[in-house]
């Protein structure tokens, strides 16, 4: 009735663009609402509108839903840790319609992708600040499965140097396996020398999950032929060989991965004044 908020809602729900400005500020609740909207078009109609009557954002989580309609992901970064959480709602649902069973134009796959990179930048962009919720929603178990390994990598470039976060999810025998494997993926990726030995002594303790003994072996692979930490090679190199050497690493394919380790460390291990590497005789 009227120019009331009901009003501006009903026509905002008929879809009659033209007519929504007279509404004013009465309108910027449904048009809020209207930045929720699955498809991408009305999103963006909705930021359009929004721009139209004068409403302008604040650094909170509804200014982050406002630019993400927008495609300026990177001025999310003004709301801080608030801005994870609709991000990451917008990676999901990009993950979504790129992981959809119809063919999809090309030209809407590269925007997807563009956007799906635009939205991980972004979360890395928040720094110190946003790397516990993105944590937090890469260990929980309500997270979709196709959205956790963005997360991880992600985490790969904003939780470093010390990987922190991912080693305490590695190393959590409560959290959910998958968890743990994108972990040590993920910490091998970074090249965290502070994983060298959380990795030895899940390898060395074993575990009914193969896959993720093979994921932590070559996560430590990872390591070796990154890392450019001499220290670090060499303590690759003794654990390894030490572990080879007494038979606390049987599995075929598990010992083939340590070979290739104990093989890099040798040939990246600068020698000292001697000409020695320490390789033993």
């Amino acid at each position: 009735p009227g120019n009331s908020e009901t009003a501006a809602a009903f026509v905002i729900a008929r879809e009659r663009w033209d007519d929504v400005e007279q509404y004013g500020m009465k309108a910027v609740n449904p048009l809020l609402e209207l930045l929720d909207a699955d498809q991408e078009k009305y999103q963006k109609q909705a930021a359009e509108l929004l721009d139209q009557i004068g409403w302008k954002p604040e650094p909170d989580q509804t200014g982050c839903r406002y630019w993400i309609a927008k495609g300026e992901y990177n001025k999310c970064i003004l709301a801080g840790a608030m801005a994870v959480i609709p991000l990451v709602q917008a990676l999901e649902r990009t993950i979504i319609e790129m992981d959809a069973r119809k063919p999809q134009n090309p030209a809407d796959l590269i925007k997807r992708k563009g956007r799906l990179q635009a939205i991980k930048s972004a979360l890395h962009d928040l720094g110190d600040e946003g790397v516990p919720v993105i944590a937090n929603l890469f260990t929980s178990p309500t997270t979709l499965e196709i959205v956790r390994p963005h997360l991880s990598h992600v985490l790969v470039y904003a939780d470093r140097p010390d990987g922190k976060h991912l080693l305490e999810a590695l190393t959590n025998k409560e959290s959910l396996m998958v968890v743990r494997q994108q972990a040590a993926f993920a910490l091998g990726e970074m090249a965290c020398v502070n994983a060298i030995q959380p990795l030895f002594a899940i390898v060395r303790k074993g575990s009914p999950n193969p896959r993720f003994m093979t994921d932590c072996m070559n996560a430590l692979l990872s390591i070796t032929k990154q890392t450019n930490q001499q220290a670090a090679l060499h303590e690759i190199r003794q654990t390894m060989q030490n572990m080879l050497g007494v038979g606390e690493i049987r599995e075929k394919s598990l010992r083939s991965i340590g070979s290739q380790v104990v093989h890099i460390c040798n040939h990246r291990l600068t020698p000292d004044a001697s000409g020695s590497t320490g390789l033993q005789q």
